[in-house]
């Protein structure tokens, strides 16, 4: 009789904890990350104004992609992409920075040579989730931006040396040309050549970035930051590719490099930040004439980066730079637009977000109407891409030396979707601008509600009346200290971390169901041992 007693309590409490921890799986599976389908994609409005071929993109490193949250983001809202790192000379090379990751023989013109090793499968793992995508849906394709062939920044200082050993001396021009003409010969025809796998999925590349100098708004030399070495693995702002010519040969021998291997259908631009700074757009519209006066070359386009600031910007000054590359000849892209956040935003308090928010979406309003006038007007203005796609992964969230990063270290909220993929004010700007007001209004009173119930909350006690006969105060006790940490818990959302995770849930339960069951136990015991209570005569 016991042992069917013990069993049977045994099987209810098996049932429960299994009953348990699928009520916990099945929520950590509502909370992973939801993208809101039932929003209008943001290419579809804008391509209704400014085109069908325009690019409406997102920027997304290789550890963005593999989650399915931003496969779903881009895939709903973006026809094209742009790999954040993937596509740098430095990624090509395998990350290795401080040594040249192997070398072999290959042939250039007629001629052996000896180059280094490349890696391409960072890059080829993001093209084939793409690939995956467009073979799937044909008519709703997404095309890659490359980004990209020459930069100061993001290159191994060990390319620009003898034997590509930095302890050595630099090679000279000549030799350097026949490294640029191997390097960008290898990547194109890689991704873009008639035998690649991944032949028309590219729709433009950036042959050279950030050439032009902030301070002398000429060529970008070897000395910007005097404390910079040179032999620094690798340069946030001095170039070696200066230091190697000591002229714009290397610009100009890029473009015609790249006309030479690329398809005459990929748009091959040059990029470049403070893009809306009139002195510096003038040294911008002489390397534009340059390439385009030299025999051999081929540029197409001039991305304007982007990055912009919420508060500190003159949409004018936008205007005017705007004007003076298209009248180049060259169409015009915004290639990694995002928005600074003001130096008074503090991202915990309510009010400081709201205003921000708002300032973000007026400011993304303004600079995308610039835009449709200018189409108006009949330039070629060919989209925009934003760098990123929720917020928490923008390249601002963290202190960067490169131009246009941040340098505050503060948190900001540059992008059109919040941290739970949600869209923010400023995705009506693109979409419907009318409810950027009602939005605010909206999420002033969710954030008023949500700070009620933070108030409020208060954990309700935990009791189990489903069994009996418990006489240990100390199991009570741990049992409603397991119940408040599992409810705090739940209440934690993917991505977040997690005091437990299911399997150690499951286990607690499992133990504190023993705990109740031996205390159980335990006085049925001792009842037994004082016996039946004798009557009173």
């Amino acid at each position: 009789m016991k042992r069917k007693m013990v069993i049977r309590i045994m099987a209810l409490v098996l049932a429960g904890v299994l009953a348990f921890g699928s009520n916990v799986m099945e929520v950590r599976a509502d909370d992973s990350p939801q993208i809101e389908k039932d929003l209008r994609p943001i290419k579809d409005a804008v391509c209704e104004k400014m085109g069908e071929d325009t690019i409406v993109g997102a920027a997304c490193t290789k550890d963005e992609l593999s989650r399915n949250a931003i496969q779903e983001l881009i895939e709903h809202h973006f026809n094209a992409v742009t790999f954040g790192n993937e596509l740098k000379p430095d990624a090509l090379f395998g990350y290795s920075n401080g040594k040249v990751p192997g070398t072999h023989e290959d042939e250039l013109n007629g001629k052996t040579i000896v180059v280094p090793n490349m890696d391409f499968s960072r890059a080829e793992y993001m093209c084939d989730i793409i690939k995956k995508w467009n073979d799937e849906n044909p008519d709703n394709i997404i095309k890659i931006r490359g980004h990209v062939l020459v930069w100061h920044s993001q290159t191994p200082e060990w390319f620009f040396h003898v034997d590509y050993d930095k302890s050595k001396d630099y090679v000279s021009p000549e030799e350097m040309n026949v490294r640029l003409e191997w390097y960008i010969r290898e990547v194109l025809t890689h991704f873009t050549g008639e035998d690649s796998k991944y032949k028309g999925m590219f729709y433009g590349w950036d042959v050279v970035n950030e050439a032009i100098s902030d301070g002398s708004h000429s060529y970008r030399s070897d000395s910007e930051n005097p404390s910079e070495s040179l032999l620094k693995d690798t340069h946030g702002s001095n170039s070696s590719w200066w230091h190697v010519y000591e002229s714009n040969e290397f610009i100009i021998n890029a473009f015609r490099f790249a006309n030479k291997y690329a398809p005459k259908d990929l748009d091959l631009y040059y990029n470049d930040y403070n893009d809306d700074s009139i002195p510096k757009q003038i040294g911008i519209v002489n390397l534009i004439n340059a390439v385009k006066e030299a025999d051999g070359t081929r540029i197409d386009g001039m991305g304007m980066q982007g990055h912009y600031n919420s508060t500190k910007m003159n949409e004018g000054d936008f205007e005017i730079c705007a004007k003076k590359y298209l009248e180049t000849g060259v169409k015009v892209m915004i290639t990694e637009w995002d928005m600074k956040a003001s130096d008074s935003y503090d991202a915990d308090d309510e009010k400081s977000v709201v205003t921000e928010y708002t300032r973000e979406a007026n400011r993304y309003k303004t600079l995308y109407n610039k835009m449709l006038d200018l189409k108006a007007e009949g330039y070629d203005i060919a989209g925009f891409t934003f760098w990123g796609t929720i917020d928490k992964f923008s390249w601002l969230q963290t202190t960067s030396g490169m131009g246009g990063g941040s340098t505050s270290g503060k948190p900001h909220c540059p992008l059109l979707f919040d941290d739970d993929y949600k869209a923010k004010p400023a995705y009506w700007a693109f979409v419907d601008d009318s409810h950027i007001l009602d939005m605010m209004n909206e999420y002033k009173a969710k954030a008023k509600a949500e700070e009620d119930k933070e108030t409020e909350a208060s954990v309700e006690e935990v009791n189990d009346t489903s069994v009996e006969a418990v006489s240990s105060e100390e199991a009570d006790e741990a049992v409603s200290e397991e119940a408040i940490l599992l409810e705090d818990d739940l209440k934690a959302g993917e991505e977040k971390p997690h005091r437990r995770s299911t399997p150690m849930i499951i286990a607690t339960c499992a133990v504190l169901a023993a705990i109740v069951l031996a205390a159980s136990i335990f006085a049925q015991k001792r009842a037994e041992k004082r016996g039946p209570k004798k009557k009173k005569d």
